[in-house]
């Protein structure tokens, strides 16, 4: 009888698993046919797999929505892996492309809300400064497409620009120049890499390192 019993308990505790993740939800459509894994208050949540008509991913889950990192492969064939936030790709990650005539076409870097944003998070980024108050980046707007890229540096106080001797470490092979007071990098090869700026403005030396990854024409605003 006692093993009857057990029989009993064990089979109560499959079918209730088996409900439990039946009844588990995949907010995202695309995912909605079936889900395998784990669950809490009957959304997909922790490791799982969850398919749709044509898609499938294998990951991290957070309330019902990939979050985390994972893989989500679409019925064309094409594949991410990497982080997601939300159900959206989100992070670093690698995104491949089949391509319509054959072969594969890789995005590899880092992606936000679906989009790719590049082989960088961001694209510049302040290393270190000293004696510096903030370094203000813009895209040139006035430079037509198709011209060589180059990076303005001009310097700022209270009182204005001023045009201190700049002495630069060498930004990736480019050609350095002076224009209206400013020192200009003229045919800039990108990624530009810890570009050291140091100078000697009223008595105070102010260094800032920083790098360059985007392709285009900057200006570097840097202000003491």
């Amino acid at each position: 009888m006692n093993k009857c019993f057990f029989l009993v308990i064990i089979s109560l505790l499959v079918i209730n698993s088996t409900n439990g993740q039946t009844s588990c939800k995949v907010k995202k459509e695309e995912l909605s046919i079936s889900y395998i894994g784990k669950c809490k208050k009957g959304y997909a949540h922790g490791k799982g797999e969850a398919k749709g008509v044509e898609d499938f991913y294998a990951g991290n889950f957070k309330k019902g929505l990939p979050h985390g990192f994972g893989v989500y492969t679409w019925g064309n064939g094409n594949t991410y892996k990497g982080s997601f936030v939300k159900g959206k790709m989100d992070g670093k990650g690698v995104l491949s492309l089949v391509k319509p005539l054959g072969g594969i076409d890789i995005k590899s870097g880092y992606f936000k809300r679906n989009k790719y944003l590049g082989k960088y998070k961001s694209p510049y980024r302040v290393i270190s400064k000293r004696e510096v108050q903030n370094v203000y980046f813009q895209e040139n707007p006035k430079k037509i497409t198709g011209e060589l890229h180059e990076i303005i540096i001009k310097i700022k106080t209270r009182g204005g620009y001023v045009s201190p001797v700049l002495n630069i470490s060498d930004a990736n092979g480019s050609n350095t120049i002076r224009r209206n007071g400013n020192t200009v990098f003229t045919n800039v090869k990108f990624p530009c890499n810890k570009i050291e700026i140091s100078f000697t403005h009223d008595g105070f030396s102010s260094r800032v390192v920083l790098d360059v990854y985007k392709e285009g024409n900057w200006i570097i605003e840097i202000t003491i």
